[in-house]
């Protein structure tokens, strides 16, 4: 008798065992899978935060800061003041990448979801195109 309780101790507690490793609605193995993904996750949503503020204080000096527009004018544009003279030297084939870019985002945050695609290159248009493109327009 006591051979049988001993028996049926060892057997439940066997089967409890097998019940909190491989039984129930989540296995022992997919809650250590879990907290795995909530430390890489916590790492990446910190490391987004860090890129939706710089994000936004680009779009503050977008806004407000005329010194921005300035810049981006002259580099983009090639625009410049009364006066000045441009002196245009060729390129050494190496570019920096823009901080805002979506590669360099998703760089630095190991983040592939950002699948914000750059903003297109700014269309120049001369006088005979805008005269063409107007005569193309039906009256």
């Amino acid at each position: 008798m006591e051979r049988l309780g001993q028996s049926l101790f060892w057997g439940s507690l066997a089967v409890g065992m097998y019940f909190v490793l491989f039984g129930g609605e989540y296995t022992l193995f997919e809650l250590r899978a879990a907290k795995s993904d909530l430390a890489s996750e916590s790492v990446r949503l910190v490391c987004l935060d860090q890129v939706t503020d710089s994000l936004n204080a680009r779009v503050v000096a977008l806004t407000q800061d005329d010194a921005t527009l300035e810049e981006i004018a002259r580099r983009d544009w090639g625009m410049i003041r009364d006066g000045e003279i441009l002196y245009r030297f060729p390129d050494s084939g190496e570019e920096e990448p823009d901080d805002l870019d979506a590669s360099v985002l998703a760089d630095r945050c190991g983040a592939s979801a950002i699948a914000a695609s750059p903003p297109e290159a700014p269309v120049r248009a001369d006088a005979s195109s805008a005269e063409s493109a107007a005569e193309s327009l039906p009256d």
